[in-house]
């Protein structure tokens, strides 16, 4: 039965994140109300609230559902390239809901959210999937790729993707700092 319910949840939660996609081709996050959301949606403030804390957490819900998939296993399943790789395709899909939402410098925004997570993941494969201690290099060395990776990305996304997702993707795995790609470099974990 809860299974039901969850599958529900995410169609509401996906007919939301489209119809914010829809409107973003016009406005900003920033600038879009949940009302505006709920009346291009045809649902209720209370139906909003009862998927979504606030507008932003539309964003950090499809990014979490995709760094899950993604970001999250890079030093698992995945390598660098691939991890970002299948994570930018799946952005490159809704380009200008990403592009739009990576405007936003509010806590809550993407950007921010995405960075935080980003660390978290790397530093989770780090300690719990490879067992290590996160030394203070090791943490410095993510910090660093994280922000530039972030950078990278955000310049991209709003610059329409000038380079192709693959030539972006072998720059990002080329800037990660040798220590820790070696770390998490799946042929040496296998």
């Amino acid at each position: 039965m809860d299974l039901l319910k969850d599958e529900r949840d995410d169609l509401v939660r996906m007919r939301i994140l489209d119809i914010t996609d829809r409107l973003m081709l016009e406005t900003s996050l920033d600038r879009l109300s949940v009302t505006e959301i709920c009346k291009a949606a045809g649902l209720s403030r209370q139906t909003f609230y009862a998927h979504f804390r606030d507008k932003y957490a539309i964003a950090q819900w499809y990014w979490e559902l995709l760094g899950q998939r993604f970001l999250r296993e890079t030093g698992r399943t995945l390598d660098w390239f691939e991890g970002n790789y299948y994570m930018l395709q799946a952005f490159s899909k809704r380009a200008t809901f990403f592009a739009n939402s990576l405007k936003s410098n509010d806590f809550n925004g993407i950007k921010k959210y995405g960075n935080r997570r980003r660390r978290e993941y790397l530093a989770e494969t780090v300690v719990d999937y490879l067992g290590l201690t996160l030394t203070p290099s090791l943490a410095y060395q993510i910090d660093f790729f994280v922000d530039a990776e972030s950078r990278a990305v955000t310049t991209w996304m709003k610059r329409g993707m000038p380079q192709s997702l693959e030539e972006l993707c072998r720059f990002l795995a080329d800037c990660v700092p040798p220590q820790l790609y070696s770390l998490l470099d799946i042929r040496n974990n296998a």
